[in-house]
Formats: C-alpha cells, sequence, structure tokens
C-alpha cells in the first residue's frame, strides 16, 4: 500500500499525554507514601508519643506511665498487621516502578510501555483494592485507643487548678467526638482517593486498547479498514 494512501498516526494524542502524567503522579505520590510507611515501621515506636516534645524534657510521672500504656496497646494493634504492611510496601514498590518506567515508556513510543503500563494500571486497581481493608482496620482499632487514652493524658497535663474544671466530662466527649470525626473524614478520604485512582485506571486501560493506540505502537494505519490482515506480520498482534 502506498504510503500517501494510509494514514498513519504521527502525534501523540493528548489524552495519552494525560494518562501517562496522572500515572507519573499517581507514582510519584506513591513513592512519598512508601516513604512514609517505611519510615513508620522503622521509627514507629519513637513516633508514636505525641506529647512528650510539646511537655518539655521531663513531664510527670503520671503522665509517662499514661503514654507508655498508649504506645504498648499502639504496638499491640500494630504488630499483628505487621506482615501485612510489610508486604503491601513491597507490592507499592512494585506498582511505583511500573508506572513511572510504563508511563514514560509510553510518552517515548516503546511499544513495550503501552504494555506495561496497562499491565501497571490493573495491577495498582487491585492492589488499592486489598490495602484498602488493612489500612481502615488498623486506623479504627488505634482510634479506639487514643479516643480512651488522649482524654486523659490532656487532662493529666493541664495545670493542678484546671485539671478537675466545671464540664470536665463535655470536655473528655467533645474530644472524643472530634477524634470520632477525624478519623471518619480521613477513611472518607481514603476511599474516595482509591474510587478515584480506580476509575482512572479502568478509563486508562479501555483507552489504551483501543484499536488506535494498538495502531499508534505498531506503526499501523490508525483506521482499521485501510489495511488488510495480510499486509500484517503476526507480531503486530501481541500488543493488544
Amino acid at each position: 500500500m502506498a504510503s500517501d494512501e494510509v494514514a498513519i498516526v504521527r502525534s501523540r494524542p493528548g489524552w495519552l499525554t494525560a494518562i501517562c502524567a496522572a500515572s507519573l503522579v499517581w507514582a510519584a505520590f506513591g513513592a512519598m507514601g512508601l516513604m512514609m510507611g517505611v519510615v513508620g515501621l522503622v521509627a514507629g515506636p519513637q513516633m508514636q508519643n505525641p506529647f512528650q516534645n510539646a511537655m518539655g524534657p521531663s513531664p510527670p510521672e503520671e503522665i509517662l506511665e499514661m503514654q507508655a500504656e498508649m504506645q504498648r496497646e499502639i504496638q499491640a494493634v500494630s504488630e499483628p498487621w505487621m506482615p501485612i504492611s510489610i508486604g503491601l510496601l513491597v507490592v507499592q514498590g512494585l506498582l511505583i516502578v511500573g508506572l513511572a518506567v510504563g508511563a514514560i515508556a509510553a510518552l517515548c513510543r516503546k511499544p513495550f510501555g503501552r504494555r506495561l503500563l496497562i499491565g501497571a494500571l490493573v495491577f495498582g486497581l487491585s492492589v488499592e483494592a486489598v490495602q484498602l481493608y488493612p489500612a481502615i482496620s488498623i486506623q479504627l482499632e488505634m482510634a479506639d485507643v487514643m479516643e480512651r487514652m488522649m482524654p486523659k493524658i490532656m487532662n493529666a497535663s493541664m495545670p493542678a487548678s484546671a485539671k478537675m474544671p466545671p464540664g470536665a466530662p463535655q470536655f473528655g466527649s467533645m474530644m472524643k467526638a472530634g477524634m470520632r470525626m477525624a478519623m471518619m473524614f480521613g477513611i472518607m478520604f481514603a476511599v474516595v482517593i482509591a474510587l478515584a485512582k480506580a476509575v482512572f485506571a479502568v478509563c486508562a486501560v479501555v483507552y489504551l486498547k483501543r484499536p488506535e493506540m494498538v495502531a499508534l505502537y505498531a506503526g499501523l494505519p490508525a483506521d482499521a479498514d485501510d489495511f488488510s490482515v495480510g499486509e500484517l506480520d503476526e507480531n503486530d498482534f501481541d500488543l493488544a
């Protein structure tokens, strides 16, 4: 077939650029989350004392005991999830590499980049679905510990004249309600982000598997009606 009779896809479509850019953003935020997760696993016990620095180098013994009790309870909550958390971090690292390499290669019009990006997006869809349950479960269990311990620590940190002011029970209830609302907001935010990633992944995979995208990376005509099967090599079909 003469070259002037075939409409070959030459330029990179805008939607393809947008998908690759969004995949790189996903990988970048995933890398930040991965680093925070690693730091949390390595230095978790040292970072679970939110008031020690704020109260000075030598807080009262009563507060130290409460803080130690809260740390023990938080550690008891997180330890059973440790193997799952480590496994999810490893999986997250693989996803980040797949998204980043696939997006960059796809932008460079490398055929393997399209395949890798499709695989990474499908993999990311699975990862988001799997990691949502342990993340919410850990947050709920830790919220129960914080709701019980934080009002006690806050009350103990007050001056002696203000430890038991009128309406202190209401103060404790308000603090618990505020923490519960913050926890629910965090869960809702995580669910919304996961749903947004899922919608993006599905739409991106559907777009990348369209015939014109297959043609773009195979160097074939954009319109399937413009060429015959006899003109193709069998290797051209392994991109679909």
